[in-house]
C-alpha cells in the first residue's frame, strides 16, 4: 500500500471521529488562543495578532535545544501562557502545572511542594522530574529537589514549558518522568498587588529596559508573598497517639522571596537569580504533630549565576559557551523530630550547602539540507560545603559522610532528519558519566509526520534516568537511616504515540504512553537501595475550542493504570483519572470571567496500607477581572479559589495519619495589575 493511500485513509478516518466529536463552530469564532490575550495586559484585543501570537508563543526549545513549534517537537509539549495562568486565577508555578494532562501537585509532610507526574512521585520522589528557569537547572542533589522555584508568581511568568515523560537525551539527569521550564517575563513592565484570605499578602514587578539605539536589554523580575498559617486542622497521629499534638493546629504559613535579572547584548548574556522559600513544618518533618505555633523553620534557597556567549562558525554552524555557578542551601531550625515518653520532645536542627560550578559548549548546524546537527558538551561539579545537624540531646554532626562531591560529564548528540517537507525523524544519544554513581546511555527515537496542515502523528521511544541523590547514597548511619554509596542509577523506558489535530478554531491532543521503571531506589531495612520495578501507562486527551469572540474553552483528561512489578499493587498515591475543564467569556470590553473546574480521581494505597483508596475531590475556581479601570493598562481581579469549600487531603504514608493531610478550604481574594 503507497504512502499516499495510507495518508488518504488515515485523513478520512480522522476527519470523521472529529465530525462524531465536534461541532460546527459558529459564524463569528476566534482563535482558541484569545482567552490567554485579550486581558488588556497582554497581547491586547486585535484577533488577527492573537492569532500570529497564537503560534509564535507556542514555539519552544524544551525538547530538542532547537527552535520548534511545540506540536512538531518529538514527544508531548505543553506550553502555558503566563496571561493565561493570570486570568484563570493561578497564583504560582506549583498551582498553574494542575493545567498539565498527567500532573498532579501535592504537599508532603513538611509542607513541601513536589508533584506526581504520571502515576510517579509519591514514593519514589527524589528529583524525578528536572525544573529549570530560564534554562537553568535547579534541582540540587541532596534530594533532587526544586522547593523555593514552586513558589514563583504567574504574574512575572511569560509561559512554563512542559515536556510529559522522558528527557534525558536532551536534559540528562532528573528528566525522568519530565521536564519543566519557567521562562520569566523579558518585555513587560507591570506590577501587581495581591491579599488573599488568612492573611496572604503578595506583590511583584517586572522591569524591562531597551538601549535605544542599542543592542543592550536588561529586565528584572522581583516578587515577595507572606502567608499565615491557615484553620486546618489535622486527624489523630498513629505514630505517637498518646504523646503526639494531633489531633490539632497545622502550621502552613510561608514566605517567598525572588529576584531574577537578565542582560542581553547580542550573543552574550548575563542571568542572575535569587529564589527562596520558608514554611511551616506544617504535619512534621518525621509525622509528629508540632505544637500550634507560626514559625517557618525549614528554608530552601537557590541563587544562580550563568553566562552564555555565542559565535557564528563556518559553514553555517552555531556555538554557544556557557559558564555557571548554583548554590543551593537548606536549613532546618528546632523542627520536631519525635515526642518520647521520657524525654519529650526531641528536636533538630539542620544546615545544608551545596554548591555546584558547570560550563560546557553547545554546537549546531547543518550537513546537506535534511540533517540538522546538535552536540552538547558539559562539565559539572557539585560540591556539598555543608551538612550540619544537632538534635535537643547531641552536638552537631554531619548528617552526610564527608568529602563526598560529584563531578559529572556529559555528552550528547542529536539528529534532526527531515525525510520530507512532512516527516522528520529526530534520533539522539547522550552519555552521563559520574565518579560516584556510574554512567548512563539515554536514546532516542522519534517521528513526527504531519499527514496534512490539520493532522500530525508523532512517536517516540526513549530512555531516561536519574542518578542517587546524596541523601540516598551518603546519609551517615543512624537509628533510621543509612546511606549506600554502591546504589546505581534508576532508568526507565519509555514508548510514547501522539496525535494532534490543528484546526482554525480547535485544537485536539492525544498521547499513548507506556513506562517501564527499573531498579527503583527505596529503604529496604533501613537501607536505600535499588530493587523492584513499575510499569505505567495511560491516555492523555486536550481540546482548546473557541466556541465565539466572546467564548473559549480548554480542557484535558489523563488515565494512568499503575503497576509495582514486585506486589502487583497500583503505585502509592497514584490518581487514576485526573480531569481540567476551563471556560473563558468576554462579558464586554472590560469585564472577563473565567472558570475553571479540576477533578483528581481516587489515589491508590499502597501495598500493606488496610485504608481504602484515598477518596477523590473535585475544586472550582471563579474569577472576574476588570480591565482598564480608570486608566489604561490597570486591571483589577477577584476570585475564589474552591469555591463549595470541598474537603480533599493529600495522601500521608502508612502508620502516620489515618485522615492523611487535609488542605485549606475556600479561599478569596483580590488582585491590582497596571501595565506601564
Amino acid at each position: 500500500m503507497s504512502e499516499q493511500t495510507i495518508r488518504k485513509h488515515l485523513l478520512s478516518l480522522l476527519n470523521g471521529l472529529l465530525l462524531l466529536a465536534l461541532s460546527n463552530a459558529s459564524a463569528d469564532q476566534a482563535s482558541p488562543s484569545d482567552w490567554s490575550t485579550a486581558d488588556g495586559a497582554g497581547h491586547g484585543t486585535d484577533p488577527d495578532l492573537q492569532r500570529l501570537l497564537a503560534i509564535v508563543d507556542r514555539y519552544t526549545e524544551i525538547a530538542t535545544k532547537t527552535r520548534l513549534n511545540a506540536d512538531y517537537v518529538p514527544g508531548m509539549v505543553t506550553v502555558l501562557d503566563g496571561d493565561h495562568l493570570v486570568s484563570s486565577g493561578k497564583s504560582n508555578v506549583w498551582e498553574a502545572l494542575t493545567e498539565v494532562p498527567g500532573i498532579e501537585p501535592y504537599v508532603g509532610a513538611q509542607g513541601e511542594r513536589t508533584l506526581m507526574i504520571r502515576g510517579t512521585g509519591f514514593i519514589f520522589s527524589s528529583g524525578n522530574f528536572k525544573v529549570l528557569v530560564n534554562g537553568i537547572a535547579q534541582n540540587t542533589n541532596l534530594h533532587g529537589g526544586v522547593r523555593p522555584v514552586m513558589s514563583l508568581p504567574v504574574e512575572l511568568v511569560e509561559r512554563i514549558e512542559v515536556i510529559r515523560g522522558p528527557g534525558s537525551a536532551v536534559h540528562g539527569e532528573y528528566a525522568y518522568t519530565g521536564v519543566i521550564n519557567v521562562i520569566t517575563r523579558k518585555d513587560d513592565n507591570r506590577a501587581f498587588v495581591r491579599v488573599g484570605e488568612d492573611e496572604r499578602y503578595s506583590g511583584g514587578a517586572a522591569l524591562a529596559w531597551a538601549g535605544e539605539g542599542s543592542d543592550w536589554r536588561l529586565n528584572l523580575n522581583v516578587f515577595a508573598e507572606d502567608m499565615a498559617a491557615g484553620d486546618v486542622i489535622s486527624g489523630p497521629d498513629g505514630l505517637t497517639p498518646a504523646l503526639t499534638n494531633a489531633p490539632g493546629p497545622v502550621n502552613d504559613a510561608r514566605d517567598a522571596h525572588a529576584a531574577i535579572l537578565e542582560l542581553d547584548h547580542r550573543d552574550f548574556g548575563l542571568s542572575a537569580q535569587h529564589i527562596e522559600n520558608r514554611h511551616g513544618e506544617q504535619f512534621g518533618i518525621n509525622n509528629t504533630l508540632p505544637a500550634p505555633d507560626d514559625r517557618l523553620q525549614l528554608q530552601h534557597v537557590n541563587t544562580a549565576v550563568d553566562l552564555h556567549q555565542g559565535f557564528a562558525l563556518n559553514s553555517g554552524w552555531d556555538a554557544t559557551l556557557r559558564l555557571g555557578w548554583l548554590r543551593h542551601k537548606q536549613d532546618v531550625d528546632e523542627a520536631i523530630l519525635t515526642i518520647l515518653p521520657v524525654l519529650g520532645t526531641v528536636q533538630a536542627n539542620t544546615v545544608y550547602e551545596e554548591r555546584q560550578r558547570y560550563g560546557g559548549v553547545q554546537l549546531e548546524g547543518r550537513v546537506g539540507q535534511r540533517h540538522e546537527l546538535l552536540i552538547d558538551l558539559q562539565y559539572r561539579k557539585s560540591e556539598i560545603r555543608e551538612a550540619r545537624s544537632g538534635g535537643s540531646f547531641t552536638g552537631p554532626v554531619d548528617f552526610l559522610l564527608p568529602e563526598k562531591d560529584r563531578h559529572h560529564l556529559s555528552l550528547a548528540l542529536q539528529d534532526q532528519f527531515r525525510l520530507s517537507d512532512d516527516a522528520t525523524v529526530t534520533t539522539g544519544l547522550r552519555y552521563d558519566d559520574y565518579n560516584d554513581a556510574g554512567n548512563a546511555f539515554s536514546p532516542r527515537l522519534a517521528a513526527v509526520w504531519r499527514l496534512s496542515s490539520q493532522h500530525i502523528l508523532k512517536a517516540q521511544y526513549a530512555k531516561a534516568f536519574r542518578p542517587p541523590t546524596f541523601v540516598e547514597q551518603y546519609t551517615r548511619p543512624n537509628q533510621i537511616l543509612r546511606g549506600n554509596p554502591n546504589i546505581e542509577n534508576t532508568d526507565s523506558t519509555n514508548h510514547e504515540l501522539g496525535y494532534i489535530f490543528k484546526g482554525a478554531d480547535t485544537t485536539v491532543r492525544a498521547t499513548l504512553y507506556y513506562s517501564e521503571l527499573n531498579d527503583l531506589i527505596s529503604v529496604v531495612s533501613g537501607t536505600y537501595t535499588n530493587g523492584g520495578d513499575a510499569r505505567l501507562r495511560g491516555l492523555e486527551l486536550e481540546i482548546e475550542h473557541a466556541v465565539s469572540k466572546a467564548l473559549s474553552m480548554h480542557a484535558n483528561t489523563s488515565y494512568t493504570d499503575t503497576e509495582d512489578r514486585d506486589t502487583g499493587d497500583d503505585l502509592t498515591g497514584a490518581p487514576d483519572w485526573l480531569a481540567n475543564l476551563g471556560v473563558h467569556y468576554r462579558l464586554s470590553p472590560g469585564v472577563l470571567l473565567d472558570a475553571h473546574y479540576r477533578y483528581v480521581g481516587d489515589r491508590a494505597r499502597g501495598a500493606g496500607d488496610p485504608r481504602a483508596a484515598l477518596e477523590d475531590y473535585q475544586i472550582v475556581d471563579l474569577i472576574a477581572s476588570f480591565v482598564n479601570v480608570g486608566q489604561s493598562g490597570m486591571t483589577l481581579r477577584a476570585g475564589v479559589r474552591n469555591l463549595f469549600d470541598e474537603d480533599y487531603a493529600y495522601p500521608a504514608p502508612p502508620g502516620t495519619y489515618p485522615e492523611d493531610y487535609p488542605q485549606r478550604g475556600r479561599q478569596w481574594w483580590l488582585q491590582g495589575e497596571i501595565a506601564f
